[in-house]
C-alpha cells in the first residue's frame, strides 16, 4: 500500500513538473528578445533584467501553474 502512495506521488510530481515547464516555456518564447537587450545596453545587470522584466512577465504564468498544481 505504501509503494502504491509513492508511485502515484511519483507519477503526479512527474506530470505536473512537466506541465509547468510547458507553460513556463511557452510565456518565455513569446517574451521579447529585444526587451532584454535593451534593458542590458541601458545598463542594467543580469540580476535588474530578471527582477524588473522577466518576474513580471512570468507573474501570471506563475499563477495559472499553481492552479494547475492545485486542480
Amino acid at each position: 500500500c505504501s509503494s502504491d502512495l509513492l508511485l502515484a506521488v511519483v507519477a503526479r510530481t512527474g506530470f505536473v513538473a512537466a506541465l509547468v515547464m510547458l507553460i513556463v516555456l511557452d510565456r518565455l518564447r513569446r517574451l521579447d528578445r529585444r526587451l532584454e537587450e535593451v534593458a542590458v545596453d541601458l545598463g542594467a545587470s543580469p540580476p535588474t533584467v530578471v527582477r524588473r522584466l522577466l518576474v513580471p512577465h512570468l507573474h501570471t504564468v506563475a499563477v495559472a501553474a499553481a492552479l494547475a498544481v492545485l486542480a
